[in-house]
């Protein structure tokens, strides 16, 4: 082989590698670009909701043996929480302001009293929390499209744990997880649903009436 057609295939292979390199490069831009804009639209529908504060939903938890539902109810920093399940039936209602905590069960008529002075009483907004989580996500996270109850959601997949927020709103709208323990995998699904936002009234989240409970003062 002379020098030329030497010098002719040394740089078409040099071209054919110079290609597959180009093309590697435009489907990583292309992947990480669609999961910069797919996290991007989640925080564009969840900016308005950041300073929210007044919002109800519902959780469905079916990672236990049994079924519970938990109806949150929050309104400029008063909360209320249904609690149902097969063994408990009950309430929670806290004031951000007066510290009062009161907890009542809907089956024995029996209600405690105290004052807890946390701001972790009061349920956030399960929003992704920061400007740095949408870097985070777009190079950590694998993200996807799924129907969610008939809602059609972005899937976001990371550190073992998958979450679904609906695409018109950028509410949660499910959680999957899962953790093992002595050798044995648990498995959680949460699904959220019932969203309703600006919705609440006072009368929705006023002190409940006890009149007819035990109360214990703690």
């Amino acid at each position: 082989m002379d020098e030329t057609k030497k010098s002719h295939k040394v740089r078409n292979i040099i071209l054919i590698i110079l290609a597959i390199i180009l093309v590697i490069m435009i489907a990583v831009g292309i992947y990480y670009g669609r999961n910069y804009f797919m996290i991007e639209d989640i925080l564009s529908k969840q900016a308005s909701l950041k300073d929210c504060t007044n919002y109800s939903f519902t959780t469905e938890d079916t990672s236990g043996e049994s079924t519970q539902t938990v109806d949150y109810q929050i309104k400029d920093g008063k909360q209320l929480l249904t609690i149902h399940s097969d063994e408990l039936n009950y309430k929670m209602w806290y004031d951000r302001q007066t510290k009062e905590l009161i907890s009542f069960s809907l089956d024995s008529k029996v209600a405690t009293s105290s004052v807890e002075d946390t701001s972790f009483m009061i349920t956030p907004l399960p929003l992704i929390d920061s400007e740095d989580a949408k870097w985070n996500l777009t190079f950590s996270a694998k993200l996807g499209s799924a129907k969610v109850n008939g809602v059609d959601c972005y899937k976001i997949e990371v550190d073992g744990s998958t979450q679904y927020y609906a695409k018109e709103s950028g509410l949660l709208m499910r959680s999957e997880s899962s953790a093992t323990v002595d050798g044995t995998t648990y498995d959680s699904i949460i699904n959220f649903k019932n969203w309703q936002i600006n919705a609440l009234t006072d009368d929705d989240v006023r002190k409940p009436d006890l009149t007819d409970y035990t109360v214990t003062n703690m």
